[in-house]
């Protein structure tokens, strides 16, 4: 009854996993519970659960670890149940390892097979965790886009669009800056700062990185006008071509290709034009 609102997350990515897993089992679609499997322990329960976790297990907050150990040792027994028609030895193995339950049987192999986990699910959640992973992979997007190894923490800020949205990012903040490698997390009003890059999450979220003291200024002034140029470029190009008398007999479908591309185009000539009038 405390867990935290990353902890029901991965509950509910638990159940829906059990489900997909007994739909794929029941409809001969093991392609689907292979896929629904390896998403749950690589991409969700390792990838951002565990990752997001590490705070509270490097902290002095016994509570908080021991209700984080519980939810980890359910996703783990359950998830090895899952698993056993495809890895029987492996996780019999592991299984074995993991401390008993009053009532637990000797083996894996006649552990009742999970199912009928919905009263763990909870979309508000995961609705909201979608968009936290949304803002993680645009910060690491950006700290790749300029080379920033791991190891090194920076400086973010969010600009979020509402209190709704402030209360949100807020909520998260521990697992966005974990998993965005942010040295601290502030948020901020302005749609341009001095010194920041910054990156355009969706209209009710943007995030800057504080770049001074951590890149070449100059060197990425440069590498964005360049890009800017090229970008420009291929926007009146496409413009030229959909302005055309005869673009109305391109298929409908490529049109709709040539007015996503141009939207995309817009967009990143945007962001960088921030990102630009941020570094100068």
């Amino acid at each position: 009854g405390n867990e935290s609102p990353e902890e029901l997350w991965i509950l509910s990515r638990l159940a829906d996993t059990v489900n997909q897993m007994n739909v794929g089992w029941k409809t001969y679609d093991f392609t689907k519970a292979t896929d629904a499997i390896y998403s749950f322990w690589l991409n969700q329960l390792c990838a951002v659960y565990l990752e997001s976790s590490k705070p509270v297990f490097n902290s002095d907050d016994e509570d908080l670890k021991k209700t984080n150990r519980n939810t980890l040792y359910n996703c783990y027994e359950i998830g090895l149940r899952l698993l056993h028609p495809f890895m029987p030895y492996v996780t019999e193995e592991l299984w074995q390892h993991l401390p008993r339950r009053s009532g637990d049987p000797e083996s894996i192999m006649i552990a009742p097979y999970p199912n009928d986990l919905d009263s763990w699910r909870n979309e508000t959640i995961e609705q909201e965790m979608n968009v936290v992973q949304d803002i993680v992979h645009h910060l690491r997007a950006m700290r790749a886009s300029y080379s920033i190894p791991h190891k090194t923490q920076t400086d973010t800020l969010m600009n979020c669009k509402g209190e709704a949205a402030q209360a949100m990012a807020a909520k998260y903040s521990q697992t966005i800056r974990e998993l965005g490698h942010a040295k601290s997390l502030d948020f901020t009003s302005e749609d341009v700062i001095k010194g920041c890059s910054v990156e355009i999450v969706n209209p009710e979220f943007s995030v800057f990185i504080k770049l001074q003291g951590v890149v070449d200024i100059d060197a990425e002034i440069r590498k964005l006008e360049g890009m800017l140029k090229g970008v420009k470029k291929a926007m009146v190009t496409l413009e030229e071509r959909i302005a055309s008398p005869l673009y109305q007999n391109v298929p409908e479908e490529k049109q709709q290709a040539d007015k996503k591309k141009l939207e995309d185009l817009k967009t990143k000539i945007e962001t960088g034009e921030k990102a630009l009038a941020g570094l100068k």
